[in-house]
């Protein structure tokens, strides 16, 4: 392995643990229905979820371009697609079931009179864990990875035909 995929192996896994633990903290600030009342102490959970995004985001990019150095060298791309597709489905299915279950203990959504969160914004101090949560940090990554095994993919295919004609 060459030093400079050493060192882009470093930093994806410094952004990977960096936004992990940010997607933690947006879930620990994030507050939990109690049934109690509504909470006045605002939305901690947004002192992470700004920070959160960009190095998400970054985390991505530099995902998507490693992982397609590592397709390139794969016999069995195929069977990485479906499997990384199938991957990708069941994150989102807990992404789904996850956010049911929320709206569910709150009462419905904010446009919903009976609602905690009635007349509030999506994003609330009761609702960071609908957009940041373990199953889309997961769903984004086996996106990338599919996105890049396709377009390997495709280049793959693209260049056995050049080379036939």
């Amino acid at each position: 392995m060459n030093k400079k995929i050493k060192k882009d192996l470093i930093v994806l896994f410094i952004l990977l643990c960096l936004s992990a633990l940010l997607f933690f903290l947006i879930d620990l600030f994030t507050l939990k229905n109690d049934h109690d009342g509504v909470s006045g102490n605002g939305n901690l959970g947004l002192l992470f979820v700004f920070p959160a995004i960009p190095l998400y985001v970054i985390m991505l990019a530099y995902a998507f371009r490693i992982s397609q150095l590592h397709f390139r060298t794969r016999k069995n791309l195929k069977s990485y697609i479906w499997t990384l597709f199938l991957l990708l489905f069941l994150f989102i299915y807990g992404a789904y079931k996850q956010i049911q279950s929320l709206l569910q203990d709150l009462g419905g959504e904010p446009n919903e009179p009976q609602s905690i969160i009635y007349g509030w914004p999506w994003l609330n101090q009761y609702t960071n864990t609908l957009f940041f949560n373990f199953f889309t940090f997961t769903a984004g990554i086996m996106l990338i990875l599919l996105v890049s095994s396709i377009v390997v993919h495709f280049r793959i295919r693209k260049k056995i035909k050049s080379q036939q004609t």
